[in-house]
Order: C-alpha cells, then structure tokens, then sequence
C-alpha cells in the first residue's frame, strides 16, 4: 500500500525451502495426495513470486493438514513459513466480528433487525447522500439495521472503494479504519472506536439501506455497537468470547512480542518486481493501532484461523467449547442480505461478515459454502456440505496482482476430485 513505508528492490528473493512431503488425508476410504496443492505453493515460491505461502486444510475433528513452502521474509535466513507465522488477514478479521454479533443475538442483547440507534443514538436520522458536488442529501427511506451492517447494505463506503464519493469524504474525515499510518489529504485519526463511530455518524449514506451491496465499513461500526452492547472493548468481547475459547493464542490487533519473531513481512507486486512494503522488522502492526478495527485490524496464523474455521464447522463449537449456538451457527453461515440484494456483482448472498456462494464456479467455488479474504492476499472458504475448510496465507500486496484465491480452490478441489480430473481431455 502506498501509505506504508517502503524498501528499495531486493536484489532476489529466496528460493523455495525444502518443501515437506506430499500431505495426504483420507477420504471415503481413499487417499488423498494435495501434490497439486503443494505445487500451487512451490510454484509461487520457485517463480520468487512470494517468499513464502501455506495452507491449512480443517476437517471437523483434529488438528489440521498443513502444506508449506518458503519463508516468511524474503531473507534467506528469515523463519521458514509455517502455521504458526503471523500474518495480517485484514479483511477476514470480518466473519469473526460477525460471530461477535451473532453471540450478543444469541444472548438476546442484539437482534439482527434491530435498528443500530437503539445503540448509537447519532444513527436515529441517516440521509443518504444525492447530489456529490452541492452535498445536497435526503432523509434515508429507512434506518439502518444489525443485518445491514452484518451484510454490507447499509449505505455505507469505503476509503478503499477508490473512485467514489464516499471514499473521498471517508479520506477527508480520517474514516481509514484498519490502516496503520495517514495518506496524503487523510484527516485526523479517530482516537477510540466509540469516536470512529461518531464521526461516521456526520457523513452521509451512499443508498438507502437494506437496497445495495457495497462493500464497506460496517463490521467496524458493528465492533462499536458489540463494544456498546457488552459493555468491554472490542478486542477484549473478543479476546474472551472467542480467542481464548478456541484457543487462538496468537490472534490479536496487533503483534506483541510472543509474536514478532513469527511476524511476515509483506511484499509489494509490480510489472518491475516484487519487493518489500511493509518489513516484519518494522511494521506498524508491531503496535496497537489508535482503535480496533473490526473489518480490519487481526493478525493471526494459519493455525489459529483453522481453530475459527473447525468452530463454524462444528456449527458453533469444537468438542465440548462452544461459542455459538448451532442455530447461532447456521444463521451467520447462511444468506442474511435483504431480499433482492445480491452480493459482489456476482449474485452471492452475504452472512454474517462472509461470502455465501449461490453461484457455484467449477472446481472453485461449492454453492453453500462461506469464506471472504484480505487486503494482503489471504483467503479462506468452509465448504459446509463436505465438511472441511481450507486456508490460504501468504502476504502480498495488491491482492489481486495473483489469482491466488481461484488457484487454491481449483488445486484443492481438483486434489480431491482424484487423478481423473487431471487427465487430459
């Protein structure tokens, strides 16, 4: 990103770390090797396309299966990549806000139609913005809602949505949450979530809610309405009622110093070359950021990832820890958009803080199953009619300079569908 700080070109990125065998499972009796898999990381790290990539594979009991390759800097003395590397998952930070919620719904202090200035009392009048260059605006034809929120239709932006009205006013306020340092023309930086939630109050919708999807700030908004609601901080409701539950030690808002040694660096991508953006040396998430980001601010590892992923598929609980209902469960991994509303541009339903697919692609994408990504490349998806979960790390940036996210589910699906499916014609 170019608001982070920035190394000159590395000479070279390492080549690839012995890579560990062929990691197999057992399915319906057979075997499976995910050779193509494994091929799909040492492939990217061979080519010096990344330093380092894994995957997890999480079935509903038992540890999960780990691929790997590389390391997690381009240093050739640098940790090899392994489940325990920390990254920063950005985006994917949102599907755990949306179980935060959904708990509060479990436990009767929220309701998914609730509207939000029950809460947050500065939300009682929305207007929805309709002409960008007078400012002119009109009262919104409806309050905005938990479900909203969960689901990106509130009317909300995003600074990332380059180009838009919003972004640019969200700049202007300092309404960046999940970034770590200040852009050119970016205003003050809210001090608390509370005070983020304030003055996104001030700014007008882009569409009246429950009638768009866009992609947006609202599970940082929802992290202030739990914040709220329970009475804590946000990254404490969550330390407890999640991290700590499953056992995800090393999932937080920062990386402190249990963490830093396993810290990645993240790599920038560009038609010259790959070099580094933000040095795991020198990372601005080696310190807590001005507020919790809600839809942006997690670093976690693959390990911890597939803690959260075995509860969804555990339908809220792994043995005998649970932290969701299953009805809880079965709710947040199902469609929650208002009706008509599809998500993506691509006819996708939206649960809660994640993709649920409706529009299956071959070999990639299961109808029913759930997942979403980050801004730094990871990607995870639960397929919940096979029962098992997968999870993509590595840390790059644009997310999209790879077609990573389309690679992996292709190599794993393919995997499971067995050497026929890798036959020629």
């Amino acid at each position: 990103m170019s608001s982070l700080s920035r190394r000159a070109l590395l000479a070279g990125i390492a080549a690839a770390v012995s890579a560990p065998a062929f990691a197999k499972s057992r399915l319906g009796g057979r075997t499976i090797a995910y050779d193509g898999v494994q091929a799909f990381l040492d492939g990217y790290v061979s080519s010096a396309r990344l330093p380092g990539a894994m995957v997890a594979i999480q079935r509903p009991d038992g540890p999960p299966l780990i691929l790997k390759s590389g390391r997690i800097d381009p240093d050739p003395a640098a940790p090899a990549m392994d489940e325990r590397a920390v990254v920063r998952i950005y985006s994917m930070t949102k599907p755990i806000t949306g179980i935060a919620a959904m708990q509060l719904i479990d436990d009767g202090r929220l309701a998914l139609d609730q509207p939000i200035a029950d809460i947050l009392p500065e939300y009682a009048a929305p207007k929805v913005l309709v002409d960008d260059a007078t400012g002119a605006t009109r009262p919104a034809a409806s309050p905005i809602t938990i479900r909203h929120l969960l689901t990106h239709t509130a009317g909300l932006g995003y600074s990332v949505n380059a180009g838009t009205p919003l972004a640019r006013r969200y700049v202007e306020a300092g309404l960046t949450p999940g970034a770590r340092t200040r852009g050119p023309g970016e205003g003050p930086t809210p001090e608390s979530l509370q005070a983020f939630a304030a003055r996104l109050a001030t700014q007008p919708l882009g569409a009246d809610p429950g009638t768009r999807w866009t992609y947006s700030v609202s599970l940082d908004l929802l992290g202030a309405i739990i914040e709220r609601v329970a009475g804590a901080p946000f990254q404490d409701v969550l330390r407890t009622r999640i991290f700590e539950p499953l056992g995800m030690t090393d999932t937080a808002f920062f990386a402190g110093p249990a963490q830093q040694a396993r810290l990645t660096s993240v790599v920038g991508v560009a038609p010259t070359g790959v070099r580094v953006l933000d040095p795991r040396a020198a990372s601005p998430f080696s310190a807590p950021a001005a507020y919790p980001s809600g839809g942006g601010g997690l670093v976690s590892t693959a390990a911890d990832y597939a803690r959260f992923c075995q509860a969804i598929l555990g339908g809220g609980a792994i043995g005998r820890t649970r932290i969701l209902s299953r009805e809880g469960m079965r709710r947040a991994t199902s469609n929650l958009a208002p009706p008509g509303v599809t998500a993506e541009g691509r006819g996708h339903g939206f649960g809660a803080g994640m993709r649920v697919v409706r529009v299956p692609q071959p070999l990639e994408e299961p109808a029913g199953s759930v997942g979403w990504g980050g801004a730094a490349g990871t990607t995870f998806w639960v397929d919940l009619d096979a029962r098992v979960a997968v999870i993509f790390m590595a840390q790059f940036y644009p997310s999209m300079a790879y077609g990573t996210a389309a690679e992996v589910r292709r190599a794993f699906y393919t995997d499971r569908a067995g050497p026929a499916a890798r036959r020629p014609g």
